[in-house]
């Protein structure tokens, strides 16, 4: 038994040292410096908020040296394993470094928030001073900005900072709600001659932000996205109208209008109707769009902007009725 034991030793120590012949000295321990590194974009923007992520590529393929970032500036933008957030208007360099290499992205951290978009409108206030207006990238919804450009949204009556219905399909309405008219109407007792705000005896033409202790905010784009998001004025509308390119077209099924600036920048309003009553109409042929903006001389009405395939124009319509909103900030 002993010499059948010292056997199978043997044995073993034979197969551990052809195993150990047959594996190169040093296999575990081989290093593979970079010869180099590039990043697949050299210069880019971003809203505050927004993130963008960075690829590096490390010659040779099989190198050892791991990739490490950093930003000059993290109170402008941070970045962790190449992906870069935008944390305040500024400047700042991102490098990726492997081994003795570095490269470089210079980015530009833009003082409007994520979701906007720059038209080159400027705007200029009752007291002389101008503002730079960013139009969103979306329509809203009840949770805040759409997810694309083409999605129709919520509806809303004018002044009011809920939709109607919990539902679309099947349509639902929201208890005390049913139809969009004055039954439902937040601002009037029931009816068109009993409206309660917003009417000539309170003179109030634009609708209340929320910038002032007490006032409520009736303007629905800031009661959802608050900071400096808001509907746009009927001024607002009418410059993105005059200023800009509008063409009919078609996006991932959807028809609307695609509005062009100068700049090249662009934004998609889709379609999506609007509700009279208990009805949606004119879903994808037309696009019913609310401003902040009451119809002064006829207070039951406030300004929209209205488009189809064949026209854009400025129109008022009722209150109660139940438009799409595309908000604004500066």
């Amino acid at each position: 038994m002993k010499k059948y034991l010292l056997a199978l030793a043997a044995l073993a120590l034979l197969f551990v040292g052809s195993c150990k012949k047959d594996k190169k000295p040093g296999d575990e321990d081989v290093v593979v410096p970079a010869t180099g590194i590039t990043l697949n974009k050299h210069n880019i923007e971003l809203p505050i908020g927004d993130s963008e992520t960075l690829v590096a590529s490390v010659k040779p393929s099989n190198s050892t040296d791991k990739v490490t970032w950093e930003s000059t500036d993290e109170a402008v933008a941070t970045v962790t394993d190449g992906v870069v957030t935008a944390i305040k208007d500024g400047d700042a360099t991102i490098i990726a470094k492997a081994g003795k290499f570095s490269a470089e992205c210079t980015l530009t951290v833009l003082d409007y928030p994520k979701g906007a978009v720059d038209l080159g409108l400027v705007m200029k206030r009752t007291d002389g001073s101008t503002y730079i207006l960013y139009w969103a990238e979306s329509n809203l919804c009840e949770s805040g900005l759409c997810a694309n450009p083409e999605d129709y949204g919520d509806y809303y009556a004018w002044g009011e900072t809920e939709p109607y219905y919990s539902s679309l399909d099947p349509l639902t309405w929201k208890d005390g709600k049913t139809s969009y008219f004055w039954g439902s109407y937040k601002w009037c007792n029931g009816s068109a001659s009993s409206l309660t705000k917003y009417n000539t005896e309170d003179g109030i033409t634009v609708l209340q932000r929320g910038e002032k202790s007490g006032e409520t905010m009736d303007d629905v784009a800031r009661a959802k996205l608050g900071g400096k998001w808001r509907m746009p004025t009927d001024e607002e509308w009418t410059a993105l109208r005059e200023k800009c390119t509008w063409t009919w077209t078609t996006q991932n099924g959807v028809s609307g209008r695609l509005v062009t600036a100068d700049n090249g920048n662009s934004i998609f309003l889709p379609a999506g109707g609007g509700w009279y009553a208990a009805n949606l109409n004119d879903l994808g042929g037309y696009g019913y769009y609310w401003s902040s903006s009451l119809d002064y001389d006829s207070p039951t009405n406030a300004w929209e902007i209205s488009f189809s395939y064949h026209l854009t124009s400025k129109e008022h319509n009722i209150r109660c009725f139940g438009r799409s909103i595309r908000p604004v900030t500066e």
